[in-house]
């Protein structure tokens, strides 16, 4: 059973109940017999795992929602780092900030982090090149490494042709650093120039052999330099920090990526839609749980899943409708899409979600009643495991569990069981 997301601003702000993904599984008749008491061996290892898929389904989720899962940028618990000014710098990895929200923070880039350029000499691209004809090198040392780059001149190159010859040679070879060919005007007036950079910020070369003087190549343009910057905390000044590239940790588990040199303010927000569509998909997940006890609400044990579900809701039930969660009269959660978006503004949604912390508020307590209910599955189930009327389901339902389990864990095809 699945909420309706769909919100029409002219109509009552109630969401309706639809259907989920559970309900486009392949489901066998034998889910009806749960209701009719069948007592068949097949419906009831059907209802098993339908009550156990459903319930982990929750469980997972809550955990996710609690950063316990494989999930682990819960919106509950955390911020959404916002920077003032994205001129300067912007905030990476979501913004996922772990922090005191009413703490000021700034950043202040000093420096950025740049790559290190050498621009030849500009010359007429169509005019002979300053190199004589014959065989020629240019040598690029990066580190401590050192790369020979071996070209020819012929009798009627030009400036264009060997700039891009050699651009292609040095491209050609993972070495470190890029080539390109920087060209300016038009007609017999254009010029043409080898401009050689370092593939990484903060990474140095030097350029040598006997093509380099005569192009213009072995004069530095722009030094390679790290990035500088302070993350400051209210009046507290930060630290200065360096990084080899302009993609910086500013701590509290936000990155973010420096564009220019200033300071940027930092806010944080609430990551409100992220909680909103956590909040639905729960309540979608439980409403499939609510499904499934209705499919298993008579036979010996029917009944005991929709109680106590009914229970869990009962007790919650003021929390919930503050927050925009009620329960309509087939027993299944709905939302107030107008209250949940206010409980989300005002901060009363991650409370509900979390009054205790993650073990000890709502979420919590669906996670460990999915949990209860995804371990237990048999002791839930509405048909009786085979068609026996003096069977003793109370005394075996725990042989039935482990049974199940065992199968579950080892993979086994369910078919060849009965």
């Amino acid at each position: 059973m699945n909420i309706n997301t769909n919100f029409n601003a002219g109509a009552p702000p109630m969401m309706l109940a639809g259907l989920s993904g559970r309900s486009l599984m392949t489901r066998s008749n034998s889910f009806q017999a749960g209701r009719n008491q069948a007592q068949t061996g097949p419906a009831f290892r059907d209802a098993m795992l339908d009550i156990r898929q459903t319930a982990d389904a929750l469980r997972g989720a809550m955990r996710d929602m609690m950063g316990l899962g494989q999930n682990q940028n819960s919106p509950f618990g955390s911020m959404f780092a916002v920077s003032g000014d994205t001129d300067i710098l912007t905030i990476g990895n979501s913004g996922r900030f772990i922090g005191d929200p009413n703490q000021a923070m700034s950043v202040e880039v000093l420096q950025l982090a740049t790559q290190q350029r050498n621009e030849g000499t500009a010359r007429t691209a169509n005019a002979a090149t300053p190199l004589g004809v014959g065989n020629h090198q240019l040598s690029l040392t990066v580190g401590n490494q050192t790369f020979d780059i071996n070209f020819q001149v012929g009798a009627n190159d030009t400036n264009a042709d060997v700039n891009r010859r050699i651009a292609d040679a040095v491209n050609a070879r993972n070495i470190g650093v890029t080539a390109s060919v920087a060209t300016e005007g038009t007609g017999d007036a254009r010029t043409s120039a080898l401009v050689l950079q370092s593939r990484e910020t903060a990474t140095s070369f030097t350029a040598g052999g006997n093509a380099a003087a005569a192009l213009g190549v072995n004069t530095v343009t722009q030094e390679a330099q790290q990035a500088q910057f302070r993350v400051n905390r209210g009046e507290l000044t930060g630290a200065l920090q360096t990084a080899n590239t302009n993609n910086v940790n500013l701590g509290f588990g936000t990155t973010a990526t420096l564009q220019a040199t200033g300071t940027a303010n930092i806010t944080r927000e609430r990551d409100e839609l992220g909680q909103i569509n956590a909040i639905r998909n729960m309540v979608n997940l439980f409403n499939d749980l609510v499904e499934v006890a209705q499919d298993n609400r008579a036979g010996a044990n029917g009944g005991r899943l929709e109680r106590d579900l009914r229970s869990m809701i009962h007790t919650s039930q003021s929390q919930l409708a503050r927050v925009g969660i009620t329960t309509n009269a087939h027993g299944f959660l709905d939302i107030n899409e107008e209250r949940m978006r206010e409980a989300a503004a005002s901060g009363a949604l991650e409370t509900f979600a979390q009054p205790g912390g993650a073990q000890s508020g709502f979420l919590g307590r669906v996670e460990r009643m999915a949990d209860r209910v995804g371990r237990n599955a048999p002791n839930f189930v509405g048909a009786t495991p085979m068609n026996n009327a003096d069977f003793d389901f109370a005394n075996m339902s725990a042989n039935w569990n482990n049974q199940f389990n065992n199968w579950m864990n080892a993979g086994m095809l369910f078919d060849s069981m009965f």
